[in-house]
């Protein structure tokens, strides 16, 4: 009986155990990812369009919006920033807003 007793105490303290360690796991996932998505925070959905963006730049803190068409959902966008050389590059690309969730997909260059 008291092998038992010992084998059920232990089962208790691995869930409680699991349990604590889900929710610490949870709390600093989504504390450390969060900064990382903030266009799913925004509520403006041009500024949904400018931080998915600056989410695919190597600098995007050089990125400067040129001028938006269209309207909600989809924005047609044209952005200029700086690669990872230091260059100061212009591009554009379609941007779709649904459910605060923004999808950036940029034009391809034509050759």
């Amino acid at each position: 009986m008291q092998r038992d007793e010992a084998t059920e105490n232990t089962a208790l303290l691995r869930r409680r155990a699991y349990i604590v360690w889900g929710c610490i796991v949870g709390i600093v996932g989504s504390t450390v990812l969060l900064p990382y998505m903030p266009w799913r925070r925004a509520t403006d959905p041009i500024l949904q369009c400018d931080l998915a963006i600056q989410a695919t730049l190597k600098a995007p803190s050089t990125y400067e919006r040129i001028v938006v068409s269209g309207g909600a959902p989809t924005f047609y966008v044209t952005y200029e920033a700086q690669n990872s050389f230091g260059v100061p590059l212009r591009s554009s690309g379609v941007c779709e807003v649904a459910h605060n969730t923004a999808i950036w997909r940029q034009d391809e260059i034509p050759f």
